[in-house]
């Protein structure tokens, strides 16, 4: 787990999705160019300051250690998340705390779950209730909700105790009437959200996009989302569109990963891989 540390998140996603079964199926020279491609952009993006897991005490305890190799934050804690935004989420004795960069507690040991800082909020679970704490440790948004997830472009995501998502500001208000099937994070101005049964795209605003005959599966990420047209699990078929909702690559695939350099993988409907890339060319 030290490892996925120094990676940035969207490479262990593809990498756990090649499955054995996959690997076998894809051609060496297919197989080491999708791992140059990954860890290519890791280079340099390392934290500034890296978890480590100190291999020579028993029980192993986890600190933080600077680009050097000094070590900054002792190893004290029986988990360590990765420090995001000068704090990080830190776990002994079956409960969770924060630190800051230099090793302070924020908090007391007393979370089941924590996740990172995003726009100067962390949510925090206690007892499967979230809410969310401010950079000072104090509740800023109450536990009251059975799922959230992080703020992004000023709003998160949250499920209410009547099993409905709704969309709440760092205030903890409600800037929408609807509530939803399933709502996820907002990212370069929408969010997919379900309504009355079906995958659309929310603006910050509120309002849908009309729907072009296809379900939307992601929300934007560098100007391109993944859709999906089909309403059963063996018709699904899927592709993507732009920021102007053009299609770029064509509904021609059982299933797409997210691209990563410019190219992804993606399942063709004889059950194939190959390797595609943002104008839907293929190779292999």
């Amino acid at each position: 787990s030290s490892i996925q540390t120094f990676l940035p998140s969207y490479v262990s996603t593809i990498m756990l999705s090649l499955d054995i079964e996959r690997v076998h199926q894809m051609k060496l020279n297919i197989l080491i160019a999708i791992i140059a491609c990954l860890l290519s952009p890791c280079l340099g993006h390392t934290q500034k300051l890296s978890r480590y897991k100190d291999h020579e005490n028993i029980p192993q305890k986890f600190g933080y250690i600077n680009r050097r190799g000094q070590t900054v934050i002792p190893f004290l804690y029986d988990e360590a998340k990765p420090m995001i935004n000068g704090y990080a989420g830190v776990y002994n004795k079956g409960k969770f705390a924060f630190i800051d960069n230099k090793g302070k507690l924020i908090t007391d040991f007393k979370y089941d779950i924590v996740g990172p800082f995003s726009e100067g909020l962390a949510r925090v679970e206690i007892n499967n209730f979230h809410g969310f704490i401010d950079k000072n440790g104090e509740i800023a948004i109450p536990l009251n909700y059975t799922q959230a997830t992080n703020f992004s472009q000023g709003l998160a995501a949250v499920k209410d105790i009547d099993d409905r998502y709704i969309f709440i500001n760092q205030s903890g208000a409600c800037p929408f009437s609807n509530t939803f099937d399933y709502a996820d994070s907002f990212s370069e101005g929408y969010a997919v959200v379900e309504h009355n049964g079906l995958k659309k795209l929310m603006s910050l605003d509120g309002k849908f996009i009309v729907n072009k005959g296809y379900d939307l599966w992601s929300t934007f990420k560098k100007g391109i989302a993944l859709f999906c047209i089909g309403d059963k699990q063996n018709n699904r078929r899927f592709g993507y569109i732009n920021s102007d909702f053009e299609i770029v690559v064509m509904p021609y695939y059982r299933d797409i990963t997210a691209f990563t350099g410019g190219i992804a993988i993606a399942q063709k409907l004889n059950k194939k891989f190959t390797i595609i890339d943002l104008q839907g060319n293929e190779y292999g």
